[in-house]
């Protein structure tokens, strides 16, 4: 609904205001993410089936296998350099500062933002917990397979982005023989 998409978004902003305020890079995939995701997320719940696995031990390998699909997730964006998503830059600034392993980063991060969605009156069980703690360990070990630094990419920002657009404007001008 147009309120969640809403929710999303303010949550979005404000955790991008903290990306300015950790001195992270805010790009176009930053923005792309915070305007995006939430709302890729109710698409795929409602074409995805929804699994009812008849052994407990099916529901936890699926969840971890998701939790690896977006681990390489975050790998082929963050690589990208063109702006984390909002909680990324979050993470990536802990990462930076702190100088914690990148798997310590997000989980100090997930669990943060668990516990105050728990403050605020959400769910806090067995999924949140290995949620938190897989998505961290999920993201180290991709980031190792792949040897990659996610502090040492340096990002585009929302006016690098302008600039290359506005220089492939004038390009594809110049090339249809348009001289202005």
């Amino acid at each position: 609904t147009y309120e969640m998409w809403m929710m999303y978004a303010t949550v979005g902003i404000i955790v991008i205001l903290l990306n300015f305020a950790v001195r992270e890079a805010v790009g176009l995939s930053t923005i792309i993410s915070t305007l995006l995701v939430g709302k890729s997320i109710d698409w795929w719940l409602f074409i995805l089936p929804e699994f009812d696995f008849p052994f407990y031990l099916l529901k936890l390998l699926y969840m971890l296998f998701g939790l690896f699909v977006s681990a390489v997730g975050a790998f082929f964006y963050i690589s990208a350099g063109l702006g984390t998503g909002p909680r990324d830059g979050i993470m990536v600034a802990i990462r930076r500062h702190l100088k914690l392993p990148i798997g310590a980063s997000r989980f100090a991060l997930e669990m943060t933002v668990a516990l105050i969605g728990w403050a605020l009156g959400g769910h806090f069980g067995l999924g949140t917990l290995i949620y938190a703690a897989g998505l961290g360990t999920a993201i180290q070990a991709v980031f190792m397979l792949f040897r990659f630094e996610a502090t040492a990419i340096k990002h585009d920002t929302l006016l690098d982005s302008w600039r290359y657009f506005r220089a492939w404007c004038a390009r594809r001008k110049e090339k249809a023989g348009d001289p202005k």
